[in-house]
């Protein structure tokens, strides 16, 4: 397959420009995509303890791992399930 056609007059064309177009628009798209997945990441949960005052990163209850918050509910990122949170240092639980 030819890209690149002399068309006589030594004068080149191009005649596969829009497959190209369309192939760099695909390209620019997938690496938009890739940024907002990579960049839109789930967060650590940060609260404040009640009990020793400290802003600490909540952990779930079920086995001590990072959580996620979907909708305002806490999911562990261990098992997936959905779990309440708690204060690393002391163990009581977040409000």
């Amino acid at each position: 397959m030819h890209y690149i056609v002399d068309v006589g007059g030594g004068e080149e064309t191009v005649p596969c420009l829009p497959i190209l177009i369309i192939l760099l628009a695909l390209i620019v798209a997938y690496i938009v995509l890739y940024l907002i997945q990579r960049f839109s990441g789930n967060k650590k949960v940060v609260r404040v303890c009640d009990y020793c005052g400290r802003a600490v990163s909540a952990v779930s209850e079920c086995h001590h791992a990072p959580v996620y918050e979907k909708g305002g509910k806490y999911f562990c990122s261990i098992c997936r399930k959905r779990t309440s949170i708690i204060c690393p240092n002391c163990k009581r639980p977040l409000h």
